[in-house]
């Protein structure tokens, strides 16, 4: 699921609604609106910038985005560890609201970096200190504690040191570091498998490269419709915010 939105000529294919800058002052968003402010403004790009009769109506759109944001991003939001900031959050959802008003391709990044979507989680876990995802007695089960991957503070990610039993608030890796998780690479790298057995912080991936994540990808776009999944090209503004609900 993704979400995303240059202004498009009226006459050709319909405007966007250009709210004034005084529209827009960043307010204070609790976790528990964060959903409902965050699936409108998405779906406010999708009907204004991707003039397609083919897309759900704009109520559908946000009952859809909704579900998806409640599924993957209010157990990050709720979960003290994770040390949502309901200002930041407020300013960050205005920035994506400014991307809508204009249609802005940027919007396809925002979603996808951690100065972005995900910047209100500020952490509470300091630098050195453990914050293991793993659950030890349900380790060969593969699950995970996620908050914890967003529970370190500042520029921080939570990474394995010696063993996999054993994580900590780190500094993010350069080029060529190795990294076990898409966060633990300082942007504007991407971690990504270059042997069977590493990965890597490498530059993002060039159109046509095998991917398995947006992130991963200089377009912000791995397009799963070809098997493998690989990066498809930077998008105009319309591709981007058509492809906000695929």
């Amino acid at each position: 699921m993704r979400a995303a939105f240059a202004l498009a000529l009226c006459a050709t294919a319909g405007c966007a609604v250009v709210h004034a800058p005084e529209a827009h002052r960043a307010e204070p968003v609790g976790a528990d609106a964060f959903c409902g402010v965050y699936a409108a403004i998405l779906c406010d790009g999708v009907a204004g910038c991707c003039p397609s009769s083919e897309l759900p109506s704009r109520d559908a759109c946000i009952s859809l985005l909704g579900a998806y944001c409640a599924r993957v991003l209010v157990p990050l939001l709720g979960d003290g560890r994770t040390g949502y900031d309901p200002v930041e959050a407020g300013h960050q959802l205005a920035v994506a609201r400014r991307m809508v008003d204009t249609c802005d391709p940027a919007i396809v990044r925002w979603q996808n970096a951690d100065d972005g979507l995900t910047a209100p989680l500020r952490g509470t876990v300091a630098e050195g200190e453990l914050c293991n995802p793993l659950f030890p007695e349900r380790f060969a089960e593969g699950e995970l504690d996620v908050p914890r991957f967003y529970s370190c503070v500042g520029d921080l990610a939570c990474r394995p040191t010696t063993s996999l039993m054993e994580w900590r608030c780190l500094a993010r890796a350069s080029a060529g570091g190795a990294c076990f998780g898409f966060a633990d690479c300082a942007e504007p790298l991407a971690c990504v498998l270059t042997m069977p057995t590493r990965a890597e912080c490498v530059e993002r991936l060039s159109p046509g490269a095998p991917c398995g994540a947006d992130v991963q990808c200089a377009s912000f776009d791995c397009d799963c419709r070809t098997d493998p999944c690989r990066c498809g090209p930077a998008g105009s503004a319309q591709d981007v915010y058509c492809a906000l609900l695929r």
